[in-house]
């Protein structure tokens, strides 16, 4: 998980970008973002590594892409939380078929 370790500088750079840009152009460096983490991770996997620098630089980029967006559209943060924990959900289902004992913190 991340710690954020200045969150007001946080909300104030994404409020300029706000100012700056529009959904379009941030959505599109999203996009953008997400390529790069993929070519990254390719050719870490080329290189016979699982990470490099430039994929945890790359993904660091995305989730701020992502935070980004989130933080434009707030009346979907409740929608998109519940998603993503029905996918934890889902996943940990899958993961638990696959072995009954994990998860088990006993």
């Amino acid at each position: 998980m991340i710690i954020i370790k200045n969150p007001t500088k946080v909300k104030d750079t994404f409020d300029m970008a706000m100012e700056r840009t529009g959904i379009d152009q941030q959505m599109d460096k999203c996009v953008e973002e997400m390529a790069e983490l993929t070519q990254g991770i390719m050719k870490a996997r080329s290189m016979g590594v699982a990470f490099s620098h430039n994929v945890f630089e790359e993904m660091a980029h995305v989730r701020l892409s992502l935070d980004l967006l989130e933080y434009w559209l707030p009346d979907n943060s409740d929608r998109i939380s519940k998603i993503y924990n029905k996918r934890i959900d889902d996943w940990y289902e899958f993961e638990r078929r696959l072995d009954p004992k994990a998860g088990d913190h006993s």
